[in-house]
């Protein structure tokens, strides 16, 4: 069962020696709290290529249209590979000026072979440019690692990346915000927080050992 913001929040408060709460709201301290729980997951976040950060995102083409928008994927998400699913084949990134050269010189339709990132829509979601032009429906996949997710609102807001790290950076940061009261300093917990974060990010990788091997073209 994922965790969800409620239960981070309380779970910072239970190291702090606090009293938890109904919601995270219900007091001043634990807003706090909250806000620190979100600062926590967007830190943890962007310390590695989480799985479960990673989506993928289906863009079906419509003859005529060269440009499409990713959902979700705001300014800083990472396209890590694209298929084009109709035709099964790859499809390979180049730079926007390259394809917009290979327009100049051929304006020529057909089945989606590149892509370029070409500008951010008005949701700041990262917008494709493809080539060449579509000129049917196509499914084209593409597979996105999203830096950060949107901050933890509702008290049943969940988190999908590893909880242990965001509770315990979350409760350095209370203690730092606080001060000490005769426990474990702040400096001791950001080590503790860190080592944590560590451990999360070696137990993961366990999982993508194909990641890490090299294949010649």
């Amino acid at each position: 069962m994922a965790t969800t913001y409620k239960q981070l929040v309380n779970a910072v408060q239970q190291r702090l020696r606090q009293a938890q709460t109904g919601t995270v709201n219900t007091t001043t301290y634990s807003s706090l709290l909250g806000a620190l729980v979100n600062d926590a997951k967007l830190q943890i976040e962007q310390a590695h290529f989480w799985l479960g950060l990673r989506e993928t995102i289906t863009v079906t083409t419509i003859s005529g249209t060269k440009t499409y928008s990713l959902a979700g994927t705001g300014n800083d998400s990472k396209i890590n590979w694209v298929y084009n699913d109709t035709s099964n084949w790859p499809i390979t990134r180049k730079s926007y000026r390259a394809i917009e050269e290979s327009y100049l010189n051929t304006d020529m339709s057909g089945s989606t072979r590149n892509f370029a990132i070409s500008s951010l829509d008005s949701n700041d979601d990262q917008e494709v440019y493809l080539y060449p032009k579509p000129n049917s429906v196509e499914s084209l996949k593409f597979r996105v690692h999203k830096a950060h997710t949107p901050d933890l609102v509702d008290d049943t807001d969940t988190i999908s990346i590893p909880k242990i790290p965001i509770v315990q950076l979350a409760y350095a940061m209370a203690i730092a915000e606080r001060g000490e009261d005769g426990g474990i300093t702040s400096t001791e917990q950001f080590a503790v927080a860190d080592r944590f974060l560590q451990d999360a990010i070696a137990l993961e990788a366990n999982t993508m050992d194909e990641e890490l091997i090299w294949y010649p073209d």
